[in-house]
């Protein structure tokens, strides 16, 4: 493996839970499932057989299950191993998704089963259609034919993001809130709008956040302490620095929102490159592994010593390599690739505020700038036809050059004079 494809993001990570995902084109529209099928085992193996597997992490695998008559499809996660003690894992999971109840960017449990084999429990989900971020992205590229994410969908991602943190950090006001505590692509699913053409990749999906494994009330409660997988902050390469990781906050949440708008933006770990952890780490006289030894990079030992790094994303690819940490970008998305508008970086750059206490909070998120992204999407929309239009108009130019240059010169024809006639008009005629 490149180890600068560990730094840009090529293919589908094959650690996402959610990845790959049928044919969305394929699936069926939306059927009444019966939740009661759902809950037994014995009666759902006999009705829906296992058509795919989505993706596998750490808690567990994801498979697609098809009813065999009425063709639904659903997602089912279920845990590793083979015995039959239950999952602590997934039974937690099933049980916080129980305590938020539905909302529109969060992904709803169906049911969830308690006798499932081969080990319990199993947590039954809808189907996204897209898989999680990475697998749309990879989708919607595929699609426009270019590798550069439109502003319109970072745009999208942003508000349904802040309203799906904003009922989790403030969905019981007057007891406590909740902290998702694993923010990142590979735990936002992406959906078909409603009445979207199904022929198409949207470029304004619906966005849902998933896996609540790891969710934590806040304040914490005093035995949080015994609790062996609340320290730290879920993923290391989206979590904060180590010291706020030591009094989680909701807070943690917004920095993790950041550092997935990065990623998704611009295709690249939104942490401190190999080179420049490779340089401070000598500088201080510390070790660290050699640049192309992978498996240690690998490791969530040293995973977690790589500090998360802010990049702006309206500088242009010039200043991101020379004052933001990026060594290396492929030709393909440097020619692709256009800074997006301040607005957008201004919101963005509120999310990566050093300061935990200072930071910018889901509900002022959804007070101040949700209401103003349908208007920011409106103004990128036309920026992005003008810069349309402007390609077009410039590939015709080149394609214009380029077939006068391989034309040849057609030789010049030899005009013979005419001998004018006489001031009487005589010799006219036989001329």
């Amino acid at each position: 493996m490149n180890p600068a494809t560990d730094f840009y993001r090529g293919e589908v990570p094959s650690s996402s839970p959610h990845g790959q995902v049928p044919n969305p084109r394929e699936a069926p529209a939306k059927i009444t499932i019966d939740i009661n099928e759902l809950k037994d085992y014995n009666r759902f193996r006999v009705l829906y057989t296992r058509i795919a597997k989505l993706g596998e992490g750490g808690d567990g695998a994801v498979y697609a299950y098809e009813d065999r008559s009425t063709k639904a499809v659903v997602a089912v996660k279920t845990a590793h191993g083979d015995w039959r003690a239950p999952s602590d894992t997934l039974m937690k999971e099933a049980s916080n998704l129980q305590l938020l109840g539905k909302h529109d960017h969060i992904v709803e449990m169906l049911s969830y089963s308690v006798n499932f084999l081969p080990r319990p429990p199993a947590i039954f989900l809808p189907l996204c259609e897209f898989g999680d971020l990475y697998c749309y992205k990879k989708k919607l590229w595929k699609q426009q034919r270019k590798p550069r994410t439109s502003e319109v969908t970072i745009w999208k991602l942003l508000k349904d993001m802040s309203l799906a943190l904003n009922f989790i950090h403030n969905h019981n006001k007057q007891r406590a809130c909740y902290i998702h505590h694993d923010l990142k692509p590979g735990n936002i699913l992406v959906t078909f709008p409603a009445g979207g053409d199904r022929n198409r990749v949207p470029v304004e999906p619906v966005f849902k956040l998933t896996d609540f494994s790891r969710m934590r009330e806040f304040p914490i409660s005093p035995d949080a302490d015994a609790d062996k997988d609340w320290h730290g902050c879920g993923t290391p390469e989206y979590a904060p620095s180590a010291s706020e990781q030591a009094n989680v906050r909701p807070s943690g949440d917004i920095w993790s929102l950041g550092a997935t708008l990065q990623d998704f933006a611009l295709n690249i770990a939104p942490t401190q490159s190999r080179e420049s952890f490779i340089r401070a780490r000598r500088a201080q006289g510390k070790q660290c592994p050699r640049y192309n030894e992978n498996s240690s990079w690998h490791d969530i030992s040293w995973r977690s010593l790589i500090p998360t790094r802010y990049r702006p994303l309206n500088a242009d690819i010039a200043e991101l390599k020379t004052k933001h940490d990026v060594p290396v970008l492929p030709p393909s998305f440097e020619n692709s690739y256009r800074p997006y508008s301040t607005q957008l970086s201004v919101w963005y750059q509120a999310l990566w505020n050093p300061n935990e206490v200072e930071r910018i909070s889901a509900a002022t998120l959804v007070r101040e700038c949700v209401p103003l992204i349908d208007g920011y999407i409106a103004i990128a929309k036309s920026m992005e036809h003008v810069d349309q239009c402007f390609d077009r108009a410039r590939k015709l130019r080149e394609q214009t050059r380029r077939r006068q240059a391989g034309r040849p010169l057609l030789p010049a024809k030899r005009v013979q004079a005419r001998k004018p006639p006489s001031y009487e008009g005589n010799e006219w005629d036989s001329q």
